[in-house]
């Protein structure tokens, strides 16, 4: 299963004062590319989370969006960890591919498919 999360937005938000920006200050992109990466650090576009049950899915580790997420959590299943929850930064005008495995093969997650509810919890800001 694979999950792929679009960033629509074409500024940056300023997490951190810096030279003439205050935080909460927009920047548009073309600005943005010309900052430091000190700079860029303390900005983002878009921040996603997504939240699962790893009885449900297990979120494919091997991906750029999991060795850079800003925010990994676990939890413990019959002694072996596992991780339930991931936070992404995702740049302006671009795009976070995730990979899911079902642990169980035969289910159906399409969605919707007439649960009222998905197996991924998402949430952006």
């Amino acid at each position: 299963m694979e999950l792929n999360i679009t960033n629509t937005l074409s500024y940056y938000i300023v997490d951190e004062a810096f030279d003439q920006y205050s935080k909460n200050d927009r920047i548009n992109i073309d600005d943005y590319l010309e900052l430091s990466e000190d700079k860029k650090a303390k900005c983002h576009s878009a921040i996603v989370k997504i939240d699962f049950d790893p009885r449900e899915v297990l979120l494919d580790i091997t991906s750029a969006e999991y060795s850079t997420a800003v925010e990994r959590k676990t939890t413990t299943i019959n002694g072996y960890t596992y991780v339930n929850s991931i936070t992404i930064e995702i740049d302006a005008s671009s795009s976070a591919d995730l990979r899911f495995y079902k642990v169980d093969v035969s289910k159906d997650y399409t969605y919707p498919n007439g649960n009222s509810s998905s197996i991924l919890q998402i949430t952006s800001w």
